[in-house]
């Protein structure tokens, strides 16, 4: 009996711990905290190689919360959530499911930078989940990242849909959203058990803009995908479909009259767990814009053919492509050059091969093919591709019209891509130099030469030779193309009519060490060179300019840290003079200008002196100044001195009258920030002061003024405020901006001016300010006599403005 008890007393006791621990546990899972804690034991969870971020979260896990970040990552692949709210219901899980009622996101990127592997896939036999789901999601804004070699992604925004799993079935209803101009519809069903059969449709609308039609152009899409998932044999089969309304008149203003509606049609057997995963496609299209589907892309009509079908290599496949384009145009105009293309391809084991390739446009053609070694036909290739006959400015309009002549190779090693381009114009000799004088019309191209190799990541220029008619560069590079990682080695040397420049060094994240020189002998040439080339500014063809300049420049350090990175520049410029065309009263000259500035990126050292003239007046400057970028988003800068003397070069008598003065009396910090949806200016109080021509010195003081600016798009909202006041100014000023002088007009005296103003504007604008007599007073010359002098006996004298 006594075992029995003791032995019911421990069985007590258990359930007693039981029943605290699960208490403990459901009150601690109802806190505020669990949901941030729960993302911490998950990360020690996962397995290796996976990694699991969270920032910013708030909530439980009874009835969800908030993630501000959230960020997984296993190799190359990585997904970031930013702004994540989830809200679902604990009671269901009694039942065995998951009911989220809400569960959006404002930003998804996805970063998918893991190498294309030579063999199959694992081929799923089951998906399914431990209890049964019904959630309704949103996404805000959806990025898809999926190369390494551009920094281009897929967008898509306002997405939403409703995901069921019932424990047998996965199913997607009522998705729906948007990319570049189309919105979309779509919707999914997969068995969660072999053979796992699936159906997805998508549907969508694209909307565009065309010339000559006043509303615009719906595009039609519709796909579907279906088949089974299950085991490495499965084959799906893809059906897609394009077009416009019927009888809508896409292009008019032809020989032909209209042109027929866009469509085109693709068919496709995919095998999607092989190394290859086409096994046969068919795709035919006739008036395809791309930029009505997508509108960063080039416009064009391109009517076409392609089809892909097994190869005779393992995991490969052969295709052809035909194309024509019944709009073409220079890139600069948003049109391709492209007129016909007939191309043959191999792909292999991830390996493309150009079999034959002829291209026509642009006034010429371009002949290539490619091979892939025998003997490496996972790494190595080579390519070929002659050009003959190529117009420059049917390529950019902007350029001059010049012929091209070329040939371009590349070969695949062990070591990268090794590539050589030799482009020039066959009526210019190899050794021809350019001329020193800039010429006219557009920059004419002459000889492009480049070589060297392309190792992903990492491009390494060996020989650089780009020639036009009047300028020449050279070098050699090697430049690290991933942001975080990016580096640069090497030397430029450039030279074009009346100026020369050249850089040399190495630059990457945590070292660093270089020069820079730019030597301006004849602005006038130089301007005129800059003037020709694509892009210019309009104003720098009616600009005259003349004189001579120089700056020098050293850096080292990485770019990584800012205050790591010491920059010592110096600019000289001892005269510079210009104007418009058609105004040359208007003439400005700069003399003895000079900027120099050393230190680390964070505590920069700037100081500055010159002297600029203009029409009859004639400015010294003499400034210094501290600081730099303190991070991303924050600039502070502290100004020591400012000297500033303006003169009127006019002379009044013997000799010209004295300068304003203005002198900053004490230093003034201004600080910038800025984030991607605000921006705003702050200086703190401080003071200058100003004395004139006439005796008297003046003193303007203000306090913080602020400026900001929030928002994006049509929502910018712009706020400022500034307040301050002035002392101390002589009667005697009004003189200096009067054709009359007070004396002419009986008056004469000692009064003191003051005043203050508080002004900001935010939804609208708030002004207040005044001017009143702080001291002195007025002397009324008498009419028969100027020596007799009558008081006014001012005592009170004030001018308010306000709103």
């Amino acid at each position: 009996m006594r075992t029995f008890r003791v032995s019911l007393l421990l069985l007590g006791c258990t359930l007693l711990t039981a029943a605290a621990l699960v208490t403990a546990l459901w009150l601690w899972s109802g806190s505020t905290t669990s949901l941030a804690t729960a993302l911490v034991l998950a990360a020690r969870w996962l397995p290796d190689g996976q990694s699991l971020q969270s920032r910013n979260v708030q909530g439980s896990l009874q009835g969800g919360g908030s993630i501000g970040w959230l960020r997984w990552q296993r190799g190359g692949l990585s997904v970031e959530a930013h702004d994540v709210s989830v809200n679902w219901s604990w009671r269901s899980a009694l039942d065995g499911e998951a009911r989220v009622d809400q569960l959006a996101a404002r930003l998804i990127h996805i970063e998918d930078r893991r190498a294309a592997g030579p063999g199959p896939t694992a081929a799923p036999t089951t998906l399914t989940l431990p209890f049964k789901v019904d959630t309704r999601w949103s996404i805000g804004t959806l990025e898809w990242a999926g190369s390494a070699l551009t920094s281009a992604s897929t967008v898509a925004t306002v997405l939403a849909g409703h995901y069921v799993f019932d424990g047998k079935r996965h199913s997607l209803d009522g998705g729906q959203g948007r990319m570049a101009s189309g919105s979309y519809q779509f919707s999914a069903t997969l068995d969660a058990l072999a053979p796992m059969a699936l159906t997805a449709q998508v549907q969508g609308t694209v909307q565009t803009a065309v010339p000559g039609r006043s509303a615009p152009l719906d595009v039609m899409a519709k796909a579907t995908l279906a088949g089974p998932l299950a085991g490495a044999d499965a084959t799906l089969e893809l059906a897609a479909t394009l077009r416009t309304d019927a009888g809508v008149d896409i292009l008019r203003g032809s020989a032909k009259g209209a042109v027929a509606a866009m469509q085109g049609a693709l068919n496709a057997r995919l095998q999607p767990w092989q190394a290859q995963p086409i096994v046969q496609a068919r795709a035919h299209w006739q008036s395809l814009d791309l930029a009505a589907l997508w509108p960063q892309a080039p416009e064009a009509r391109l009517s076409g053919l392609a089809v892909v079908k097994p190869g005779t290599q393992p995991a490969g496949w052969d295709a052809v492509l035909q194309i024509s384009n019944a709009q073409a145009g220079p890139w600069n105009q948003n049109r391709l050059p492209l007129e016909h293309l007939d191309a043959q391809l191999d792909y292999i084991q991830g390996q493309w091969t150009v079999r034959s390739m002829l291209a026509r446009g642009a006034g010429g053609r371009l002949v290539a093919q490619g091979q892939i070694y025998a003997t490496t036909p996972a790494l190595g290739w080579q390519g070929q591709a002659q050009l003959s006959g190529v117009n420059t400015a049917a390529l950019d309009s902007r350029l001059a019209s010049v012929t091209l002549d070329g040939e371009l190779t590349a070969t695949q090693t062990a070591a990268g891509i090794v590539f050589k381009s030799d482009i020039r114009n066959p009526s210019n000799p190899a050794s021809a130099a350019p001329t020193t004088a800039a010429g006219t019309g557009p920059v004419r191209l002459q000889h492009l030469l480049a070589s060297g190799t392309w190792n992903a990541p990492l491009l390494q220029i060996d020989t650089l030779t780009l020639q036009t008619d009047e300028a020449q560069l050279d070098g050699k590079l090697t430049i690290h193309t991933v942001r975080a990682l990016a580096s640069a080695t090497g030397q430029l040397n450039l030279v074009l009519p009346g100026a020369r420049a050249t850089a040399s060094g190495s630059l990457a994240a945590t070292t660093g060490d270089g020069n820079v020189q730019l030597q301006v002998q004849d602005a006038s040439q130089t301007r005129r060179w800059l003037a020709r080339l694509p892009g210019a500014p309009a104003a720098w063809a009616t600009l005259q300019v003349k004189g001579d300049a120089s700056v020098e420049g050293h850096w080292s350090g990485g770019w990584q840290d800012p205050g790591a990175l010491q920059l010592q520049i110096s600019a000289r410029v001892p005269r510079l003079e210009g104007f418009a065309v058609g105004q040359p009263d208007q003439a400005w000259r700069v003399r003895d200008g000079q900027l120099d500035v050393s230190g680390p990126t964070t505590a920069l050292n700037l100081s500055t002196q010159g002297q600029l003239e203009r029409a009859n007046q004639r400015l010294h400057w003499k400034a210094s100044a501290q600081g730099g970028r303190q991070d991303d988003s924050n600039w502070l800068f502290r100004m020591d001195t400012v000297q500033l003397s303006a003169q009127s070069t006019t002379a009044t008598g013997n000799r010209p009258p004295s300068p304003w003065i203005l002198d900053l009396s004490e230093p003034v910090t201004v600080r910038y920030l800025s984030t991607a949806s605000s921006r705003s200016l702050e200086g703190t109080p401080g003071s200058f002061r100003l004395s004139g021509p006439v005796p008297g010195s003046a003193l303007v003081a203000w306090q913080t003024a602020r400026w900001s600016q929030s928002g994006l798009g049509s929502q910018v909202r712009t706020q400022w405020s500034t307040q301050g006041g002035l002392s101390n100014v002589p009667l005697g000023w009004l003189e200096v901006f009067s054709p009359t002088r007070l004396a002419d007009m009986g008056v004469r005296g000692d009064v003191v001016f003051g005043g203050q103003w508080d002004a900001s504007s935010s939804d609208t604008l708030r002004l207040r300010a005044h001017v009143e007599r702080t001291a002195g007073d007025l002397q009324l010359l008498g009419e028969g006599d100027s020596s007799a002098l009558l008081s006014a006996g001012l005592r009170v004298a004030r001018l308010e403005i306000a709103n």
